[in-house]
């Protein structure tokens, strides 16, 4: 897949990850092995994400992936930042949520926001 890419003209950069550590990663172990005999219990799981889009470019990172044949788009300079948008959702067993965006900043009074009014009203239904 990486040749396909280079050779389409493009290029892949990719952000180095902090490391886990040994019990980080028998934890995860032992998660996922208790969590593979679930039968009924994955009903009652809701899964949510955010994501925050930079609209002028990647997020202070050296590695993003971008499209060489093609000129670079800049939105705003990034003086005194270049702007973004928030976006939320979820999604459980019977099915999806649906997007939210969220202006400002996502801290914990933000969050608290978007599951009430978001997440709580469907929860029932979504998670069985």
């Amino acid at each position: 897949m990486y040749n396909t890419i280079r050779r389409s003209g493009s290029h892949i950069y990719t952000p180095k990850l902090s490391q886990l550590l040994q019990r980080h990663k028998i934890e995860r172990l032992n998660f996922s092995h208790q969590v593979m005999t679930w039968d009924n219990q994955w009903i009652q799981i809701i899964f949510s994400d955010e994501k925050k889009w930079n609209l002028d470019g990647p997020n202070g990172w050296k590695n993003y992936w971008h499209d060489l044949r093609k000129e670079k788009e800049m939105f705003s300079k990034r003086q005194l930042g270049g702007g973004s948008v928030m976006s939320w959702g979820y999604f459980a067993y019977n099915g999806v949520g649906s997007i939210t965006f969220v202006s400002g900043k996502m801290n914990s009074q933000a969050y608290q926001i978007v599951l009430a009014s978001h997440l709580l009203p469907n929860a029932e239904f979504l998670a069985g």
